[in-house]
């Protein structure tokens, strides 16, 4: 059984700046974990990070690709539901996958208001991804609103852990705070 990461575009990304920082966050976090990707299951190919799309997948074993592919067009994806399954419990290269797709998550949601994303996971399964992510780059922050997808709205965090707060916009945001 698939441990499924959901995300959603709900408009098109006026600033395209926004997108590109996101991709380059993601790029630093791969190389500085040292987590290698692929382009689907096409081992000759790079994966494809930029402003117009990112699609990678994990590497699962010598012949194959982890369960489903991550993928998202910024110009074609808006306004559809898009998943994919990581199988992240099952060895140590599909943990890997499932760390590199939540991390484009949190790139991506941390820079595109409009990119929400949610997950079969809880708080203690992103509690070291948002570590990392502020690690590397200060706090972490989404919209309320960007823990949504499919048309469903949560009204409590789906992340215990993530705690609400106003910033001075008057936009309320979940902030991460590591409680431990």
């Amino acid at each position: 059984m698939g441990y499924t990461h959901y995300w959603k575009l709900k408009h098109s990304v006026d600033n395209e700046e926004n997108i590109i920082k996101a991709c380059a966050e993601f790029k630093h976090l791969l190389e500085k974990l040292n987590i290698q990707v692929i382009y689907s299951s096409n081992r000759t190919q790079e994966p494809i990070i930029n402003s117009k799309q990112i699609i990678f997948d994990g590497i699962n074993s010598p012949d194959e690709a982890c369960v489903e592919g991550f993928s998202i067009d910024f110009l074609n994806d808006v306004k559809k539901f898009n998943f994919c399954k990581t199988n992240r419990d099952y060895s140590e290269s599909n943990a890997k996958y499932d760390k590199a797709v939540c991390l484009a998550l949190v790139c991506l949601a941390n820079n595109i208001i409009d990119f929400h994303f949610t997950s079969d996971g809880d708080f203690s399964d992103w509690k070291e991804v948002f570590t990392i992510y502020e690690t590397f780059f200060g706090q972490l922050k989404f919209l309320m609103s960007q823990l949504e997808v499919g048309g469903f709205s949560y009204a409590q965090p789906l992340m215990p852990g993530l705690d609400a707060r106003v910033t001075e916009n008057g936009q309320q945001y979940f902030v991460y705070k590591d409680t431990h």
